[in-house]
């Protein structure tokens, strides 16, 4: 069994980081280990004090794109500033989720499961995303017999692999040209790594509750949204959102489904029974 390393960021929202840790922990395998990193982007002394009951909080950093590269380069042993940050050491941790305080874990030992299904996926998918179910009741579509298509969600597994690759190609894990927390980051990103030959990719098997922009409605992000749509639009393309997703995933959707496919009935017991997970941490087996 792996060692997963979850990197959360947080802004202002302590009473949710406790409930998402909760949840987290409860998912877990018991007697497991995993490694909790906080990249903070700029909560008050008081929301500090609350998250860091569940961990040391690394920051604040100004935007949410520094506080990930904070993050993920902790996370691979490295400086938070990135300073020392060495593609040719061995990683600290060789898997490495993005999570956030507005999540909740639904499905036991999901990590694992995800980190699975990411390690025969033959190299092609470099961002592996679960299907995740917003509180509002909507899902993330999927055709019929599909285990992944390409497409970009929250949270998402990363290999340290693949970010040392990354970051030989690019001189950095997100692009940090992106304020505040007003998005685009994570499709900046997406249109690299396409660029290097790789997909991300949402999978079904795997079930992961996320009420969707929970951070952002605290404050007024709509100066920050405008500035870094012209900024990724600039980089990417007038009328850039996401890269053309036109890989036939056909073959490997037959391997994953032969090998993985009781995992369904798995997703279909929890959203049938835990309509409201965020009411509730216990997770379905």
């Amino acid at each position: 069994m792996e060692t997963p390393v979850f990197i959360l960021t947080t802004f202002n929202d302590g009473d949710n980081a406790l409930t998402m840790y909760e949840s987290l922990l409860a998912s877990l395998p018991a007697n497991s280990n995993h490694r909790l990193i906080i990249v903070d982007a700029g909560s008050t002394e008081e929301e500090l004090k609350k998250i860091g009951q569940i961990g040391s909080v690394f920051g604040t950093y100004p935007h949410l794109s520094d506080a990930l590269n904070a993050g993920y380069s902790v996370a691979m042993g490295f400086q938070p500033d990135g300073s020392n940050f060495d593609t040719s050491l061995a990683p600290a941790n060789e898997y490495m989720f993005w999570i956030h305080t507005d999540m909740r874990f639904p499905q036991y030992d999901w990590a694992n499961k995800l980190i699975d299904i990411y390690k025969d996926c033959g190299g092609l998918v470099a961002k592996l995303c679960p299907g995740t179910h917003n509180i509002d009741g909507s899902t993330i579509s999927m055709q019929k017999g599909e285990v992944l298509r390409e497409g970009n969600s929250c949270p998402h597994l990363m290999s340290a692999k693949f970010l040392y690759e990354f970051y030989d190609k690019w001189g950095c894990i997100f692009n940090n040209r992106y304020v505040n927390i007003g998005g685009f980051e994570d499709h900046d990103q997406w249109f690299r790594l396409k660029e290097m030959g790789y997909i991300m990719a949402i999978c079904s098997l795997v079930c992961v509750y996320h009420k969707g922009m929970g951070t952002r409605e605290m404050r007024d992000t709509n100066p920050d949204q405008w500035a870094n749509r012209n900024t990724f639009h600039n980089i990417w393309g007038p009328n850039a959102y996401q890269p053309e997703c036109k890989v036939d995933l056909t073959e490997m959707n037959s391997e994953l489904n032969a090998k993985y496919g009781h995992l369904k009935d798995e997703v279909e017991k929890i959203v049938t029974t835990i309509p409201n997970p965020w009411q509730s941490v216990k997770p379905c087996s």
